[in-house]
């Protein structure tokens, strides 16, 4: 499982909220909070759970044009290689890889990557795309998240196809 910050916003600075986003903050929260909400978030995100099956570890893999997610693991490879995200980038990557090659919007992507509901701008949903981006760029590995204006994002590999079938091709020439 990868790192996950939290961080706690005094009243009155949540419009802070997407600086703390840039500098690497996954979850926030406005403080005063209940610690009863505080101890359900680490409990879900971030702690393993003692009651669970061992070998329900591996739990569902996903594949996708490269991407290897392991929903059990929480762990991702991108080409072979381990690549790191966040809670919210992980489920964020789970949902595009679950909708691959169709338009998710960014109310979707909201729902998906924060299942808690609290309140979420589109510039947030961008912020974390943009580290999902990021990520999955190892290996000079394509950018298989395409925007679609106006509206959200698509996990698009057929780039990747048409690269595989035409290899004379210059990358930058394919249609």
């Amino acid at each position: 499982m990868g790192l996950t910050t939290v961080g706690l916003i005094g009243p009155g600075a949540e419009c802070r909220f997407m600086e703390l986003l840039k500098a690497g903050i996954d979850e926030s929260f406005v403080r005063p909070i209940a610690p009863s909400k505080l101890l359900d978030f680490l409990r879900s995100h971030i702690m393993f759970r003692l009651d669970s099956d061992p070998t329900a570890m591996d739990g569902h893999v996903l594949f996708y044009a490269g991407i290897e997610l392991n929903i059990g693991k929480h762990s991702v490879k991108r080409s072979g290689v381990r690549v790191r995200l966040g809670p919210i980038e992980f489920r964020l990557l789970q949902f595009l890889i679950e909708n691959r090659e169709r338009a998710c919007s960014r109310a979707q992507l909201i729902e998906a990557g924060w299942p808690e509901r609290r309140f979420v701008d589109t510039k947030t949903v961008n912020v974390h795309i943009g580290r999902l981006r990021k990520a999955l760029g190892v290996a000079d590995a394509p950018d298989v998240i395409r925007t679609v204006r106006s509206s959200g994002y698509i996990l698009d590999g057929s780039s990747l196809d048409q690269s595989r079938l035409r290899p004379d091709w210059p990358e930058d020439d394919i249609p």
